[in-house]
């Protein structure tokens, strides 16, 4: 199963780099889309007492961006954070406006944060923070860097803010609308 994951994230990629991945431009509901990403992991947060808290500001409206890449972004960002978090930690989903344009959707966890010398590597492909034998934590070190391509694509960007041993938080800011390019599907 683990080794089916990083294949499927290895083509992932490489259809984002080599811009054959086409865009599926939407009207998306932000908190329909948090509220179902949230719902795919709360077996896991439930198994390891994580308190998941989730706060959509009633002032965004509903996008027209590709809502699948949207989802498979948070989907990882949440993925690592219910993964670095200790039990009986806490996950906060936020999304917000960021000026008249772009939403901010943001994923805090109380897990163990990423050292200062690791910030800027962290979205490299292949890169773990613990890239041990021995490591205690699964995965192939392709999920942020796929989210950051995958955010271009969605003419945004993501980021990252983290602290050592107190969590970490990843965004994407994305615009309201995404508009449509000559050849791109929707």
């Amino acid at each position: 199963k683990s080794l089916l994951n990083m294949i499927n994230d290895l083509l992932e990629l490489a259809k984002a780099e080599a811009g054959k991945m086409e865009l599926h431009i939407e009207k998306t509901s932000i908190p329909q889309l948090c509220k179902t990403v949230v719902g795919s992991f709360s077996a896991l947060t439930k198994k390891k007492k994580i308190k998941v808290k989730l706060v959509v500001d009633d002032n965004i409206p509903v996008l027209s961006t590709d809502a699948g890449k949207v989802q498979q972004i948070l989907y990882n960002f949440l993925s690592n954070a219910v993964k670095f978090t200790d039990e009986k930690g806490r996950i906060e989903i936020r999304a917000n406006m960021q000026g008249e344009q772009t939403v901010r959707i943001a994923v805090s966890d109380t897990g163990c944060g990423i050292a200062e010398a690791d910030k800027e590597k962290i979205f490299e492909k292949f890169r773990q923070v613990d890239g041990s034998l021995t490591r205690e934590t699964t995965g192939s070190g392709l999920g942020l860097a796929i989210s950051r391509e995958l955010a271009a694509m969605l003419a945004g960007s993501v980021g990252m803010e983290s602290e050592l041993d107190k969590g970490s938080t990843f965004w994407l800011d994305i615009p309201i609308t995404l508009a449509k390019e000559k050849g791109q599907a929707v």
